[in-house]
């Protein structure tokens, strides 16, 4: 997965299997879209969503569009443990969140390194 954060957007491409699982290989955020931009290095997922595209591998991967809660979400998350789609919240690792308005999704939820997290949060955020 590749990050281009341009002055008015945010290009999120998938690349090879990504691109099987998740049934997409681009998106494009405007900036003046995102409401929030979070990563969290321990995340809970405790929502219950469903998948309505895209694809998922125990242990392994989640992938595509997903509904909960009268909202829609595009996951590509690897490595989630103890996959199941139970009321329980989910532990999720390096974790990006992107609120986003005007949109399609109102979440986008993937992971990320922390580097390129930091490189992200600074573009959206401003120098600290």
């Amino acid at each position: 997965m590749k990050f281009l954060a341009e002055d008015d957007q945010l290009t999120v491409t998938l690349e090879g299997v990504e691109v099987f699982f998740a049934l997409k290989r681009k998106l494009v955020i405007k900036r003046s879209d995102i409401v929030d931009l979070q990563w969290q290095p321990k995340f809970k997922l405790d929502r219950r969503l469903w998948r309505i595209g895209g694809a998922d591998i125990p242990r392994a991967v989640w992938a595509g569009r997903f509904i909960g809660g009268g909202k829609r979400y595009f996951l590509y998350i690897r490595g989630p443990k103890g996959l199941t789609w139970s009321p329980t919240p989910q532990d999720l690792q390096n974790i990006l969140v992107i609120t986003i308005q005007n949109s399609f999704y109102h979440e986008i939820l993937l992971t990320c390194a922390p580097d390129i997290a930091a490189s992200l949060l600074n573009w959206f955020h401003g120098p600290a």
